[in-house]
């Protein structure tokens, strides 16, 4: 064989390889940290759940929904509370609104990440809840109360411009608790990775719980955020604030 066909076929070996590394797929799938699988009934049965099968696994401890016109409803998994607070039910107390709205933000979360496709490329931080998360995210992070906030957020060019933060406590790949320097403790799960919009590109499902040291105000809410390219902004697909 001439030098110049082997280099030949070096070169097709090349191509071959490099077309197979670009239409390699990764799969979607549930983060290990999600946090319904804290008040599943059989908590060990976690990691073999598909999204569908997770909105319908049973909670070890039910809640109770009541509705304007009709009998109260004793709710245990996700897939009643959907259905209910569709129907216009919602929480019996005003002390439970915090838990109800916490439920079903994650329930939502849980819905959408059954559109998760595989994807092709993931420019997202690995792991995702860095310290440096919030220089890269987006403002829409913040906690953000008066209308000032909400302004500020709007302006800023990160999470990190808009709320500095004085605090990171990454619990493991999958979540963190950020305090900013006003006082403000966002606690990140990922809830799930995969292709949410088609482009073959990485999002992530972040479930967020927020609250301040000083007062009463918490909340739940959830993001779905992607980025373009390793050094593109991270940016929010879809945000979802059920209840708020």
């Amino acid at each position: 064989m001439s030098d110049r066909s082997k280099g030949l076929l070096v070169a097709l070996a090349l191509s071959f390889a490099a077309c197979t590394t670009t239409a390699a797929q990764h799969n979607a799938g549930l983060s290990p940290a999600h946090p319904l699988y804290d008040i599943l009934e059989q908590p060990g049965q976690a990691a073999t759940f598909s999204p569908g099968a997770l909105l319908k696994a049973p909670w070890a401890f039910p809640l109770t929904l009541e509705h304007p016109q009709k009998a109260a409803e004793n709710v245990s998994n996700c897939h009643q509370l959907l259905e209910l607070i569709e129907q216009g039910y919602r929480h019996q107390q005003p002390s439970e609104f915090g838990l109800v709205q916490a439920y079903h933000s994650i329930c939502k979360a849980t819905k959408d990440s059954e559109a998760l496709q595989p994807y092709r490329h993931n420019h997202l931080p690995q792991p995702l809840f860095s310290e440096s998360f919030p220089v890269q995210a987006p403002a829409d992070f913040m906690v953000a109360i008066s209308d000032s906030q909400r302004k500020l957020a709007k302006q800023s060019s990160s999470w990190q411009a808009a709320s500095p933060i004085r605090e990171h406590r990454l619990q493991s790949p999958h979540e963190a608790v950020y305090i900013s320097e006003q006082g403000a403790i966002q606690h990140l799960f990922l809830v799930a990775t995969g292709d949410y919009n088609g482009d073959q590109v990485a999002d992530a499902i972040v479930y967020m719980e927020s609250a301040l040291e000083a007062g009463s105000y918490a909340t739940s809410r959830y993001l779905i955020i992607t980025r373009d390219g390793p050094e593109a902004p991270i940016t929010v697909v879809k945000s979802v604030w059920p209840g708020g």
